[in-house]
C-alpha cells in the first residue's frame, strides 16, 4: 500500500491524461441513485497500478552508469 500513497502525494504532478488513465484502470463503474453513490473498483486494475508503481520506484532507485 505505500505505492497508492506515494500516488498521493504526485496526484497533482500528473498530466490530466495520467489522472485519467488511472482513475479508467481503477474504476468500473459509478452509479449514483437517490441515497448516495456506488462506485465499483476495478481489483486487477489496483493490482496493475499497484505493479507499476513498484516498478517505477525501482527503476528510480537504480544507480546511474556513467
Amino acid at each position: 500500500m505505500d505505492a497508492i500513497t506515494k500516488l498521493d502525494l504526485v496526484w497533482e504532478e500528473l498530466f490530466s491524461l495520467e489522472q485519467r488513465r488511472i482513475v479508467h484502470l481503477l474504476v468500473d463503474r459509478v452509479s449514483v441513485p437517490i441515497d448516495g453513490i456506488d462506485v465499483r473498483i476495478r481489483a486487477g486494475g489496483l493490482h496493475s497500478l499497484i505493479q507499476e508503481l513498484k516498478d517505477t520506484t525501482q527503476e528510480d532507485e537504480r544507480p546511474c552508469r556513467t
